[in-house]
This record gives structure tokens, C-alpha cells and sequence, in this order.
């Protein structure tokens, strides 16, 4: 049938509150006698394009609401009440039918309420009941189809067709349903959701999200509810759920295993609900433990630890913000660190993880190697080692906001060699341990928002591809040093340097690195550390500069280092210090002056080695003041020659003024030597230019004193009045035998003893330096139960007391003692306890109490040091 032209309708129904559009038109069509099927064409309805009383109250164009209110004489916009579209905002998908209030249609004359066909509005809060979905008669759910009689049926009967021509009519108002008490939850519930609808209807926005997420509770709550979720409400709720997953698993058509029973949808509403009313954390968690799999119960792994909880954001995504954060904070104790900071659930605004080309981007702005100043803030006092922290933090800025859960494609972006995610989390989790308040994972999330918000000015990501390890060419170190007035030293220097570089510029962990830059020894860690810390102020400024000149070499205009601001760690406590929480005079005292080592100084201080390196760099520390022979004073005297020593300069002074090379050595500082290399090198004749005869020294008289009286070139020279050179010189002209320079050409500093002392103690001291000292170390040593321990005490290192030792067992020609092992303290031999007994002697031991000191700034039995001062012998 097509619609007729538009006229009035000569017997008009008004809609009461509440009701449907299908009840509306049927109580029409009763009161003019006709079916429904009759009417529909009248009010521009075509009966072909409708399924039924579903599709009257969902899908009804607009404007055929708005024609039948000018029929009907309603006022405009009434019928909208009374179609499902009202509730659209909610995401509720309406029943395909219809449950009823048997009491309510008798009541009201047989009149459909909208709010019946909502799928989560399962109870009756006037009359207390359950409200059926089904026809006791027919056994299905009413006013699903538009039966051809509808409209002549007996109001509140049932109007669904059982056969052709033949309507059901069973009567509705006497079906029987479930009474509840007022205080049952599941009454509780519907009341709640009634208040939201109210609150919807009146356009209240909050109210539509509270619905949205009741709908995205219970669809994920349905997907995983067990038996036991229903218990709670008794036998009928289990056996309705039992005959529902039964007919589900059995392959019955879809509309005969819906979920529409108003046991389950009560019971399933209600754990929504209450999850949503929940006011604290442990009651939100009991009713989200089902959601996340648990069945209520924390799971515990083999070692009977709870089992970090591990979430599916699929779900998730279907809550609004608000919920979505409320359920992160609750969750957030029962999960892993690294999880802890993918989903920020340690802040104040927890999220779901954002998209990962956002943190692919965010990679650009991390080093391999966290920051220096927030490795200071981050790094507690002890235990922990720094490299592998500082790696762990800068992946662990790739968490947050994270899709990601494979941790080798998260650090992918940012080094070759990943960290496994164990180490990380144990790491984390005892950083995390040490802070107070999660403060750790918040800083975390502050300076990956700045880093996701505003960049950074250096682009790692760049760095890392285009700057290699060809850094610093030897004759760049050397000249580098020059101008800082510092000693380029050996291989290992300049290495160090070009470590120290690339490290500034890329921000790499040097473990990782190839090529011969690679650090994989803890004694090359060692050793670069200790080049960094001893870096004065003009070399440090002079690398800077160089690596400064190297970005604008490859186009790249970025300040050479950064990091981000400090105040992102404000209102926060921090394991470490904040860098600038340190007295730089003090340490310039305790490093410098005084020469304590790094370890000692951090101890005194009450902070970490790696605060007082970052310190160092902040200390004004000048170039040393180098021998005249040595590079730098070498490199010096050059570039003032160079400078000086012009062909004018001899023509001048030498030529011109007459002035002799001595006089020029005298008038500039320059030695003679420099002044003739320079003026041959001009084409400057030199006057008296013949060699001069030797000094005569009688060959006889110098074998003497040298050879058999032992007496020095100094000191021989010393009595003739001419130089040590000159006495040298003699020496090898005469094949004189020359002695090795060190303490056997001054036989006055070495200790002589008679021939009443023990064998032992002149082994060790007769002839010997230092002998007694070492005597002594063995004495205080053998106090100790191990040699680790003894140096401790004694305050030297543990090789210098193992090499002491060792010479003293060589020059006495017996092993001493026995190492101290895991069940046993170190004790003497028995030719040490004799020993140890001869030391204990009152003249032995005044000797050992004179001489057995050790002389500051002098190491016994290192070669590297000079020559000691006198001492006194014995």
C-alpha cells in the first residue's frame, strides 16, 4: 500500500509519558477500529517498507513523525519521545522486541513504555519485579513483528502472530515474573540506570557517557563471565546462564540464545554498575578482576610471586576517558614497571598507549644513554651500575604511550643491541623502590610528554647515522691539546679522547659502538673514565669547540649537547641528588688539592662517583704547568721561535746589532740551539760556528770517582765547576761504563745495616729502597685477615700492597704467607712468623717506626715516579 495525501485524523489518541510509538499508533488504530495495517498508509507510513512494531519505533523517518503529529494535532516534536533514536548517544543497540511490566499494562490500559525495548532496563522499580522478555504463550518476545490484525487485539495481550490471520492475544497482564525485594541489588541497579536515563532525556551530557560505559562494561563482561558471576543472585540466574551458553554452543538461531533474559542482563548490569559506583580501589578491583581474566584472584608465578597483570586494550578502548583512567589507577599496583609506564597508570592522567609512529618519532629526540644531569637525579647513592641504568632509562622513555609490547621492536629505534625486558623491569622495579610515590616512572612520563609536545633541539636519531667513529685525526688531537696547553700523551690518550667525542655528540653507549672506539673491557671503561675526570677546563672547551666545528661540517645546526629542563622533576623525590646540589669548593679541595679518589670523595659527600664527575666538569681546573721539555712547553717555545725568529730578526739583532746567540738566549728566552736552527734555516752565516774543544777531564781521575768511589755525574761536575752534561759527555769519550739511571748512582739514599742485624731484615732493607717500608706493610698486613681488607685499612691499593709484598718475598727468597681463602684468614709461613717475630724486636722495631713510613706523593716500586728525597740510613 502507498501513503494516502495528508489529512487529519478524525479520532485522535494522545501519547502518554513514556510510551511507544507502536503502542501509540495501535491504541490509535483501536479507537477508530482498524488494524494497524489500515492506519500506517493513512498516517504516510508504506506497511511494505516496515518489518514490524521494531521498525515503527526504529528507523521512522523524521519527517513521517512530523506528518503524523499534524494529523494527530500534537504538538511538534512529541512523537520524537517515543522512538529509540532518543537514546542513540547511548551506542545501545535496542531490543528487536520488547520486555513488559505485566502490572504496568494493566494498569495503564495496555501501554508500551519506550524504555522496555533498552537492552539494559530489565526491572519494573514500581512493582519490584523482573520484567519478562518472553510471551508465556506463544514463547516469544513481544511486538518483535507487526501481525495484519494488530490493532482489533484486547489491550495488554500478546500481538505476535502464531500462525496466518492469528495472533497469540495471550494475556500479558498475568504473566508470571520474578518479585524482587527493594533493597536487592539488581533493583538498586535499575534505579541507577533510570536516574541516567532521566538525566539523558533531560540532555544532560555526563549522564550519556555513565550509560556508554555501562553498555562497554557489561559487552565486555558478557564475553567473559563464568557461572560464578551469577551465583550471587541464585539458582534461577545460573540456570538461566547455563541454558544460554548452551543453546549458544548448540547452533540455534541467533534470536533463540539473545542475551535478553532479564536474570542474566540483571546480573551482568549489576557487576557494571557496581564496577562503575565503586569508591575505592580495592572494590573497583574485585569487580574488575573477571574483566582482566582472573577470575578474582591474583595469579602468582612458579616462585610464588604475584604475576603482573597484563592488559588487552581492545576493550579498553570502548570506556570513556574518565572510566579508562579510574580503572588504570586501580590496576596500576598489579602491573609491571614497564607496563606501569606504557599506560602512564603511575600518574594523574592514565591512558591507553597512543600510536606508535608517535613513538617512533619521540626516538629521535633519546640518546642510547639517558641525559648526564638525569642520570645524577635518577642514580642512587650505591647498587647500581651507571651504564646499564642509563640504558635502561632511555628505553624506558619509549614506554609510555606505547602499542608495543615486544621490547626488541620498542629500543629497534633506538639501539642495535636490545635490553631484555627482565633486566629492565627488576632494574626499574628497584629504582622505583628507592623513590618515594612512584616518582621515578612520573618523571619518566613528564619528560616524554615535553619530548612528544615540543621535540628537542638535537635529533639523536640523525646523529647516530650520519656521524661515524673517524673522529679526531692525530695531528687534530694535537693540535687540539696545544691550544688547551695540554700533553697529547700516548694512543690510548687520544682514543680516550675520540671516545669522549663521539659519546658527546651521539649520546651511544660505547659498549655498542663499532670499530676501534668499542669499549667492552672494564678496564677500558676504567681508563676512559679517568681521561674524562681529568680533563682541565682548556682541553674541555677545546673538544667542544671541535665537536661544534664537526655539526656544521655535516649541515647540522644543533647545539653539540642537552637535556631536558630540571624543573620537570619539581615536587618530586628523586633517588639521586639534583646536580647542582653540590659545593664545588669542596670538591675542588677533597679531588684537587687534596687528591682523594673519586669513590672516597662520593662516600664522604653521600652521593654517587658519577655526581662528582659531572661536578668536575663544572670546576675551573687550569692546564698544569709543564717542564720546559716537555710537549706542551716544547710546542710553546716553537710557536714563540716561529713567530720571532724572522730573517729580519737576525739581521737585526745579529748582523746589524752584533749580539752574540748567548746574548739573544738571554734577551728572549730561547736556547742557543733553537737560535741557530732558526738563523741556518733563515741563511743567516753563524760567526764561530767551528766546535770548540772539548773540556779536558783526565780519564784516570774520573774512572775513579765514578767507577770505584760510585760518586755521581752531578756531583762530579758539581767539583769541576762545568755541567753534568759536560762530565757526560767526558765519560762516553773516555768508554767509560756508564751506570742506569735510578738510586744506584746515589748510594747515599739507599739503607746500609751492619752485620749484626737478621739475614731477613737485610735482604729486604740492606741495598734496598724502601725496604723497610715494605717490612712494615707486611707487619701491619698480616694483622688483617685478607690482603683486600689490609689495604683498606692502610688506605693504599690492592695491587700496590700485592707488589710490595711479592718484591719483599723475593728479596728475602721464601714465600711469607699463605692468602686468606673463603673458610680461611690469611696467615704468615713459618719462615713469616720468624720474621714477623724479628720485626717485633724493640731495635728492629724503632727501625721500622723511623724508616717504614712512606714518603707522600711517593709510590715504592712504581718506575713511572721521580727520584725520591733523601732518606736517612739505617
Amino acid at each position: 500500500m502507498t501513503p494516502r495525501p495528508e489529512r487529519s485524523l478524525p479520532l485522535r489518541v494522545l501519547p502518554s509519558p513514556g510510551e511507544s510509538l507502536d503502542s501509540w499508533l495501535e491504541r490509535t488504530a483501536r479507537r477508530s477500529g482498524l488494524p494497524v495495517r489500515r492506519l500506517l498508509p493513512v498516517l504516510g507510513l508504506p506497511t511494505g517498507q516496515l518489518g514490524g512494531h521494531h521498525a515503527l519505533v526504529s528507523g521512522t523517518p523524521t519527517s513521517v513523525l512530523r506528518r503524523m503529529e499534524r494529523q494527530a494535532g500534537l504538538q511538534l516534536g512529541r512523537l520524537d519521545t517515543t522512538v529509540v533514536e532518543r537514546y542513540a548517544g547511548l551506542g545501545w543497540e535496542p531490543l528487536r522486541g520488547s520486555r513488559y511490566c505485566p502490572q504496568c499494562l494493566s494498569e495503564h490500559s495496555g501501554r508500551w513504555a519506550i524504555r522496555w525495548r533498552l537492552p539494559w532496563v530489565f526491572a519494573c522499580t514500581g512493582h519490584l519485579l523482573l520484567m519478562p522478555d518472553r510471551c508465556p504463550g506463544c514463547g516469544q518476545m513481544p511486538r518483535r513483528y507487526l501481525a495484519g490484525p494488530a490493532g482489533l487485539h484486547p489491550p495488554g495481550t500478546c500481538p505476535n502472530l502464531i500462525r496466518r490471520g492469528q495472533l497469540c492475544g495471550t494475556d500479558l497482564t498475568a504473566a508470571p515474573c520474578q518479585r524482587l525485594t527493594q533493597d536487592d541489588p539488581r533493583m538498586s541497579t535499575q534505579r541507577w540506570i533510570n536516574h541516567g536515563l532521566d538525566r539523558v532525556e533531560a540532555g544532560q551530557a555526563d549522564a550519556v557517557t555513565d550509560l556508554t560505559d555501562v553498555q562497554a562494561v557489561i559487552t565486555w563482561l558478557r564475553s567473559r563471565c563464568t557461572a560464578a558471576e551469577f551465583a550471587a543472585h541464585g539458582p534461577p540466574a545460573v540456570r538461566a546462564f547455563t541454558r544460554y551458553m548452551t543453546l549458544r554452543t548448540d547452533g540455534h538461531r541467533p534470536e533463540q540464545f539473545a542475551f535478553t533474559d532479564p536474570l542474566l542482563v540483571a546480573a551482568v548490569a549489576s557487576h557494571a554498575v557496581a564496577l562503575l559506583r565503586a569508591d575505592t580501589p580495592d572494590t573497583v578491583m574485585t569487580y574488575l578482576a573477571p574483566l582482566l581474566g582472573r577470575g578474582g584472584h591474583v595469579a602468582v608465578n612458579s616462585l610464588g610471586r604475584p604475576q603482573p597483570v597484563k592488559l588487552s586494550t581492545s576493550r579498553w578502548r570502548t570506556l570513556s576517558p574518565g572510566l579508562q583512567q579510574r580503572l588504570l589507577h586501580t590496576v596500576d599496583t598489579h602491573l609491571s614497571p614497564l607496563d606501569r609506564l606504557r599506560y602512564r597508570s603511575c600518574t594523574a592522567y592514565p591512558r591507553l598507549p597512543d600510536q606508535a609512529a608517535a613513538v617512533a618519532q619521540r626516538a629521535r629526540w633519546i640518546p642510547q644513554l639517558l641525559w648526564p644531569d638525569w642520570t645524577i637525579r635518577l642514580l642512587p647513592a650505591h647498587g647500581f651500575f651507571t651504564d646499564t641504568l642509563r640504558a635502561v632509562l632511555s628505553t624506558a622513555l619509549l614506554m609510555p604511550g606505547n602499542p608495543q609490547r615486544r621490547l626488541a621492536t620498542i629500543t629497534a629505534h633506538l639501539r642495535p643491541h636490545h635490553l631484555g625486558a627482565a633486566p629492565a623491569t627488576v632494574i626499574l622495579g628497584r629504582l622505583n623502590d628507592v623513590s618515594t610515590d612512584d616518582d621515578v616512572l612520573e618523571v619518566i612520563c613528564r619528560i616524554t610528554d615535553l619530548l612528544d609536545t615540543r621535540g628537542a633541539p638535537i635529533d639523536y636519531q640523525r646523529r647516530r647515522s650520519v656521524i661515524t667513529t673517524d673522529l679526531l685525526s692525530a695531528g687534530q688531537w694535537r693540535d687540539v691539546c696545544f691550544a688547551a696547553d695540554a700533553h697529547p700523551g700516548e694512543d690510548r690518550r687520544h682514543l680516550d679522547a675520540r671516545r669522549y667525542l663521539y659519546q658527546q655528540l651521539t649520546g651511544n653507549d660505547l659498549t655498542t659502538v663499532g670499530g676501534n672506539l668499542a669499549m667492552g673491557k672494564r678496564a677500558d671503561r676504567s681508563a676512559y673514565l679517568a681521561f674524562v675526570a681529568s680533563l682541565t677546563t682548556p682541553l674541555r672547551h677545546q673538544l667542544h669547540e671541535y665537536a661544534a666545528a664537526h655539526l656544521r661540517g655535516l649541515g647540522i645546526d644543533e647545539p653539540v649537547t642537552w637535556a631536558p629542563p630540571g624543573h620537570l622533576a619539581d615536587g618530586l623525590v628523586l633517588p639521586g641528588r639534583d646536580p647542582d646540589d653540590i659545593d664545588l669548593t669542596t670538591i675542588t679541595r677533597l679531588v684537587i688539592e687534596q687528591e682523594q679518589t673519586l669513590g672516597a670523595v662520593a662516600r664522604t659527600l653521600g652521593t654517587s662517583i658519577d655526581h662528582i664527575r659531572l661536578a668536575l666538569d663544572r670546576i675551573h681546573r687550569p692546564p698544569r704547568q709543564w717542564g720546559r721539555n716537555a710537549a706542551p712547553a716544547t710546542h710553546r717555545t716553537q710557536q714563540r721561535a716561529r713567530a720571532l725568529l724572522t730573517r729580519e730578526f737576525f739581521q737585526r739583532e745579529y748582523l746589524h746589532a752584533g749580539k752574540t746567540l748567548r746574548q739573544l738566549e738571554t734577551e728572549t728566552g730561547l736556547h742557543r740551539k733553537i737560535l741557530a736552527d732558526y738563523a741556518t734555516q733563515a741563511g743567516i752565516p753563524l760567526k764561530n760556528a767551528t766546535q770548540r774543544e772539548p773540556t779536558p777531564i783526565d780519564q784516570a781521575w774520573l774512572h775513579e770517582q765514578y767507577v770505584t768511589q760510585r760518586r755521581s755525574f752531578p756531583d762530579i761536575a758539581k767539583e769541576l765547576g762545568v755541567s753534568e752534561m759536560t762530565v757526560t759527555r767526558a765519560a762516553h769519550r773516555h768508554a767509560i761504563p756508564v751506570r742506569p739511571a735510578g738510586i744506584t748512582s746515589h748510594p747515599h739514599i739507599i739503607t746500609s745495616l751492619g752485620n749484626g742485624f737478621p739475614p731477613d731484615v737485610r735482604a729486604a732493607a740492606e741495598g734496598q729502597l724502601h725496604g723497610w717500608l715494605r717490612l712494615r706493610r707486611f707487619q701491619q698486613a698480616m694483622a688483617h685477615p685478607s690482603l683486600t681488607t689490609a689495604a683498606g685499612h692502610l688506605g693504599v691499593h690492592i695491587s700496590a700492597l700485592v707488589t710490595q709484598l711479592q718484591r719483599l718475598e723475593r728479596d728475602i727468597g721464601t714465600p711469607l704467607f699463605h692468602r686468606g681463602t673463603r673458610n680461611q684468614p690469611m696467615r704468615p709461613t713459618e719462615h713469616g712468623a720468624k720474621l714477623l717475630d724479628t720485626l717485633n724486636q724493640p731495635q728492629i722495631h724503632a727501625l721500622l717506626e723511623e724508616h717504614g713510613q712512606p714518603i707522600r706523593g711517593w709510590a715504592p716500586d712504581d718506575p713511572r715516579r721521580t727520584r725520591p728525597p733523601q732518606a736517612t740510613a739505617g
